[in-house]
């Protein structure tokens, strides 16, 4: 019986660490949580698009961080303090809030070298794609 007692106070507790480490707030994302963010940026693209990826979109990077809004302009993903992104948004009168929860995911294209890789930024709340950076 003490076996068995053991055996649930130890699932219990796997399974509180595993809650508690999903919810903490941090960067991090589950494979399910990439897998998800990688397949709405993929289906946001176009063919032509799609076509100039050199490697497996489904192992495309995928990174979490924060909105902060620079100026009235200058949209920005934090990720850390010496790690950011500069996007624009898809749509002029999309509101988002500071310190909101958003993912940029990169695919790399033939085009690299020239223009920068395809960066998508999704909303998290939403799952929906709200800009990307502009590649030169």
């Amino acid at each position: 019986m003490n076996k068995d007692i053991l055996s649930v106070v130890f699932i219990s507790v796997i399974l509180l660490s595993l809650f508690n480490s999903c919810s903490d707030g941090s960067n991090t994302l589950t494979p399910f949580e990439e897998t998800k963010y990688r397949t709405i940026a993929y289906n946001s693209l176009s063919d032509q698009e799609k076509a100039t990826i050199i490697s497996d979109w489904k192992y495309a990077p995928v990174k979490k961080g924060i909105y902060h809004l620079e100026n009235e302009n200058i949209h920005q993903l934090i990720f850390s303090s010496d790690d950011k992104l500069i996007f624009i948004l898809n749509k002029e009168d999309l509101t988002l809030a500071e310190n909101q929860k958003l993912v940029a995911v990169t695919f790399n294209t033939y085009a690299d070298a020239l223009l920068g890789p395809l960066i998508i930024i999704i909303d998290t709340r939403s799952n929906e794609v709200i800009g990307g950076v502009v590649r030169f």
